[in-house]
């Protein structure tokens, strides 16, 4: 195409799929470029421009690119200094409607210029984005917490050349300026024990591509940085280079040695156990055990070795299945912590064994394993049952002391009351009531003694029976009132009337607390009152919760002696024993009696002021609703009723004693004796008595045995009441079960055998 004004031929251009354009340049006085207009474009650039050539010919390419004044004097500026000489090929980029394009710009003579337009919108988008790759791995590079270096190795001198890369990382854990790093080698950063490896893992990394090693390198302050390093040959360019990934395990080295040291302590204190241990998981195999059980079990020198990941009943049970009794298997049904003692036989010789087995919960809360631990108990168990025989024994010759004290007491006693209503002479009387109160004193001592001996083996046996508390309390009172009013002493009782009137306890051991905590009251206190305070302190739909406290004016106690006088026979100091008097088993006594009851002994004392003595119980109770008019009153039957008595007793005094009582209060009686239980059969069968007072404890044959063989014979009529000084529940329990239908423990007091003759009169 021809362009008439300047004679140009436009035929190739117009063809060419090139964006095209000729343009006039508009030069200043200066000689500088201030405008460029177009003369002719081809169709190729008319696309791009959405405009044909007749709108764009004799218009400035500022109208007609849309450029900002700014950005157009910059490219005229450009234009200007790159115009070196007329005929020069310029390059410039340029950006029309969104895309890019390079721009080749030849100057013409006529003061023309062509411009060509390759479209690099691609080219450019491409580079962009390999910029933000660059810069993305840049920032990771940089952000890595590991320190990173890349050098190149020469293989012919089999050393590594300086870093040419290496991260933030690096830096700060090294101490140097990138610029400073990179001027230096890995082996100028190595610790001397460093680089000799080196030889070694530059071989390795050659053979392999890859190597994985600990190496320590040197801080710019000459501080020494464990590390872990993955360093990975990879080739460029024809050359060979490194990357190493190097991580600080200052930390990680501190924790395995603190965790080894760990290991050292727990295998050490697992070695000083005195017994067996081993840890077993849920598939039945040894996780852990101690040097006693490899002792005890292994014939391998290596014997951890031996154990640890073998199956328990192999490696300790010699079995080559489960054993039929898996404590494993228990511990996953039911998993809870249990204590089995296992005595056997050895080769003849008796063994016994502690074993105890606890669960091992994961952080799911499933049983993952068990821990079990054994201990040889054999001695202690030999030196237990020693002990036990011995308490036994000493058990045993305390029954039998009591037997033989109880027995000539029941003689005194006895008679001693007989001829307390014999004598008419006043000064006579006085001195059988002070033979009968010695002897009820020496009576209280061989009971607290007797029951002490019965508290420390543990053989207390506690009835829960139908109670009145009052009545019982009231009883109380009245025992210590003489000794009191002697002493010049006031007693005062207070008691709650809200509580039931009858609860269930063991009356007996009960009345014996408040009986020795009242009797050490008063022995204690020169002046003042002694005080018995009882009230409920709680009540449920069947129990009552009560407080007793039985408090003085006495000489107190001093703070630092309030826990020894519960230790057995002590009274807080050795002049209080010589000024009091007393075995100093009565507050041991009761503390251990109200231990059976369930309940403690509490103290309050100040030295000189008195003292308070305090104990809860929590019983069940039956509450009743009883008036005078339905109260029974105590009636004796016909004592003249004519009466057959057995008396079967070995001790002659005794036999006496019961024979003048049975004389003294019914006349009409007929008495016959036999001194064993063999003779008492056949005074029974030759007599048939209607009462049998039987002894207990006699040669030939005892007086349980010879009850049992009576009741072959007997319909039931003839009551048999058990006589004996032995006061041990299972004895007194054997003799109810042999037939006998009730029991009097020695010294018998005249009024029980009255009662229990009379009861059965009037039935």
């Amino acid at each position: 195409m021809l362009n008439e004004k300047k004679g140009y031929h436009y035929d190739i251009e117009d063809l060419s799929p090139i964006p095209f354009a000729h343009k006039k340049v508009v030069l200043d006085e200066n000689g500088d470029i201030v405008d460029l207009v177009f003369i002719h474009i081809n169709p190729a650039l008319e696309q791009v421009l959405v405009r044909d050539n007749r709108e764009i010919c004799g218009k400035s390419e500022f109208d007609i690119l849309e450029l900002s004044e700014n950005q157009y004097r910059m490219r005229l500026e450009s234009l200007g200094k790159k115009r070196i000489t007329k005929g020069n090929l310029i390059r410039q980029y340029s950006k029309l409607y969104e895309k890019w394009f390079m721009c080749h710009l030849r100057f013409r003579e006529d003061g023309t210029v062509f411009e060509w337009l390759m479209d690099i919108d691609n080219q450019i988008q491409y580079e962009n984005e390999l910029i933000q790759s660059e810069q993305m791995y840049k920032a990771i590079f940089d952000n890595v917490l590991d320190s990173i270096y890349v050098h190149e190795f020469d293989e012919k001198n089999f050393r590594p050349g300086p870093f040419i890369s290496v991260n933030k990382a690096a830096c700060e854990t090294l101490g140097y300026t990138e610029e400073e790093l990179l001027s230096k080698s890995i082996l100028s950063i190595d610790s001397e024990r460093s680089v000799a490896k080196a030889p070694g893992i530059f071989d390795r990394l050659l053979k392999n591509g890859r190597a994985i090693f600990r190496a320590e390198h040197v801080t710019k302050n000459g501080e020494i940085v464990p590390q872990e390093v993955v360093a990975q040959l990879f080739p460029y360019k024809g050359k060979q280079f490194i990357s190493s990934v190097a991580r600080n395990i200052t930390e990680r080295l501190a924790s395995e040695k603190k965790d080894k040291e760990n290991k050292k302590t727990l295998r050490s204190v697992l070695d000083t156990l005195p017994g067996l241990l081993v840890v077993i998981g849920t598939d039945h195999r040894i996780i852990a055990c101690n040097s006693n059980l490899v002792n005890r079990h292994s014939k391998h020198k290596e014997a951890f070795h031996h154990y640890i990941g073998k199956s328990c009943f192999e490696a300790i049970g010699e079995e080559e299945k489960i054993c039929r009794d898996c404590n494993l298997e228990k511990i996953i049904n039911d998993p809870k912590p249990y204590t089995e003692i296992t005595e056997y036989m050895d080769g003849g010789e008796y063994k016994c064994l502690k074993r105890y087995f606890a669960p091992i919960i994961n952080v799911s809360g499933e049983v993952s394993g068990v821990v079990e631990y054994v201990e040889d108990i054999t001695e202690l168990k030999i030196v237990q049952k020693k002990a036990e025989e011995a308490n036994k024994a000493k058990s045993d010759f305390m029954m039998n002391m009591s037997h033989e004290l109880r027995t000539p007491l029941n003689g005194i006693l006895g008679f001693s009351g007989i001829l307390e209503d014999m004598i008419q002479d006043e000064v006579q009387s006085e001195h059988i009531r002070a033979i009968k109160e010695s002897g009820y004193h020496l009576l209280n001592l061989i009971n607290d003694i007797l029951d002490f001996s019965k508290a420390e083996s543990q053989s207390v046996a506690i009835k829960n029976e139908k109670t009145n508390l009052h009545h019982l309390l009231d009883l109380s009172m009245i025992l210590i009132q003489t000794e009191a009013y002697k002493k010049g002493l006031n007693t005062d009782f207070t008691y709650d009337e809200t509580i039931p009137t009858t609860i269930f306890t063991d009356r007996l051991r009960l009345s014996q607390i408040v009986n020795n905590l009242l009797t050490n009251a008063v022995k204690f206190t020169e002046r003042g009152t002694v005080t018995l305070n009882v009230k409920k302190i709680g009540q449920t739909d069947d129990k009552v919760t009560i407080r007793f406290s039985v408090s003085d004016t006495g000489i107190g106690i001093k703070e630092s002696l309030q826990e020894k006088i519960f230790e057995s026979f002590t009274q807080g100091e050795s002049s209080i024993t010589r000024k009091y008097g007393g075995t100093g088993l009565g507050l041991t006594l009761s503390k251990q009696l109200l231990h059976f009851l369930g309940s403690e002994m509490a103290v309050e004392s100040r030295e000189n002021e008195g003292s308070t003595f305090s104990f809860t119980l929590e019983v069940d109770y039956l509450e009743e609703y009883l008036t005078a008019e339905s109260e029974e009153k105590r009636e004796y039957g016909d004592q003249d009723k004519k009466v057959k008595a057995l008396i079967v007793e070995d001790n002659l005094i005794n036999m006496k004693l019961v024979r003048v009582i049975l004389e003294k209060n019914f006349p009409n009686v007929e008495i016959s004796l036999a001194e064993n239980g063999k003779d008492a059969i056949k005074m029974y069968l030759l007599h048939k008595p209607d009462f049998i007072f039987m002894d207990i404890r006699m040669p030939i044959m005892n007086g349980i045995e010879a009850t049992k063989y009576i009741r072959r014979y007997d319909s039931g009529k003839t009551r048999i009441i058990g006589l004996s000084a032995e006061v041990r529940q299972d004895e007194i329990n054997l003799g109810i079960e042999g037939g006998m239908d009730g029991y009097l423990s020695k010294p018998v007091k005249e009024e029980e055998i009255v009662a229990v003759i009379s009861n059965v009169l009037i039935e």
